[in-house]
């Protein structure tokens, strides 16, 4: 019965094909499953109830996944999602009992009959948000990630994420902007495991490149190679030398045990959450008018005057917004300052995580408010 829906000896005709299958995980299962889908659609040798039959199901997953959006558009929460999530996830919320719970979409079936039209009513209707991502961004992830088109072998892309300081999975950066310009010891977040960090002040003590001292890119380093089983020794690691310690109590200590138990893959309860697209829009703004602002500078050195003066006239919006982005930049280190006092604190885990929610709520309002001043500029 599986030979008759998938096999997994099948590699193609073309060498080009087959060099492609046996060096991209998941590229064969993809290959096969749009080929097998294709093969449903057209098939008149099953009668025209199997055709109806699968146009309707089809049908039907597009509706309720238009359906759902047209629910969510409206929503914060839904808003600030960043786009993987959204692509990857279908999303419901105020689910009695367990608030934010998300339904991984079906790689092809999902992507061709539930988030395609979804993405083609944006565009139709322009009800894409400011500064959303575009139709073709969607068309770009759907063939190199959801479909596993992307020709980088996977062995060599952890070290491509570790050289461009990006998840191209998600998009997502590996040490956020903010830890950037700060010594790679201290590049971790409230959820990076003590482990992690060792590891780090051991490269340091090796005298390894900075670049294997960071805690955040540790972690990723281990995730990309060994994924699941990488989490589990991290997080395993963490809950033993934490509980063996006199560490503070650990806010994010559920959070944890359901990501072992991978119940928080799927429901995220009714906390904030942690990764917007706000953040990741705003720092690439304020990257723009950082590069904006040393370019200007560099040509005023050089005695470019009419180059310069060109340049100002060209670049005035964002030379303007640059300098309300540094003071948003101000508030939003008070905000983590704030954070770290709380983290190490001998609170109770109800109180830190309470401390906490509130904090990066103001954070994300402040996010929000920042990119929203910014677009409505011409940004």
């Amino acid at each position: 019965m599986l030979l008759r829906t998938w096999d997994f000896h099948r590699g193609g005709k073309w060498h080009v094909t087959r060099t492609f299958v046996a060096l991209i995980p998941f590229l064969n299962a993809r290959i096969q499953g749009l080929y097998k889908l294709g093969r449903e659609g057209t098939n008149t040798k099953k009668g025209k109830a199997h055709l109806a039959n699968f146009y309707i199901t089809s049908a039907a997953i597009g509706m309720l996944s238009l359906l759902n959006h047209l629910k969510n558009e409206d929503d914060d929460r839904y808003k600030e999602l960043t786009d993987d999530e959204k692509w990857y996830y279908f999303h419901i919320f105020d689910v009695p009992g367990l608030g934010h719970v998300r339904i991984p979409s079906p790689f092809e079936i999902g992507t061709l009959a539930g988030k395609m039209p979804v993405e083609l009513f944006k565009s139709l209707f322009n009800q894409r948000f400011a500064g959303d991502s575009s139709l073709w961004d969607f068309a770009k992830f759907a063939f190199m990630d959801m479909f596993a088109f992307n020709p980088i072998p996977q062995f060599l892309k952890p070290w491509i994420h570790q050289y461009s300081n990006r998840d191209s999975f998600t998009g997502a950066p590996i040490v956020p902007r903010g830890k950037e310009l700060v010594d790679a010891e201290e590049q971790f977040g409230p959820r990076t495991s003590a482990l992690a960090k060792g590891i780090g002040k051991v490269a340091e003590l090796a005298g390894l490149p900075e670049i294997a001292q960071s805690p955040l890119r540790i972690e990723k380093f281990f995730a990309d190679y060994f994924s699941y089983l990488s989490a589990l020794t991290f997080s395993g690691a963490d809950l033993a030398y934490k509980a063996a310690t006199s560490a503070p109590e650990d806010p994010f200590l559920y959070d944890t045990l359901g990501y072992i138990s991978g119940a928080a893959r799927f429901v995220r309860g009714e906390r904030p959450n942690r990764r917007t697209r706000y953040e990741e829009k705003f720092y690439d703004m304020l990257l723009e008018g950082e590069k904006a602002h040393r370019t200007l500078n560099l040509l005023k050195k050089e005695r470019r005057r009419e180059e310069a003066f060109a340049y100002r006239q060209e670049h005035r919006e964002l030379l303007r917004q640059r300098k309300s982005m540094l003071n948003y930049r101000k508030k939003l280190k008070r905000f983590k300052t704030q954070e770290n006092l709380i983290l190490r604190s001998d609170k109770s885990r109800d109180q830190k995580n309470s401390e906490l929610d509130a904090i990066l709520i103001k954070r994300k309002a402040l996010l929000k408010k920042a990119i929203d001043k910014f677009l409505a500029a011409g940004g």
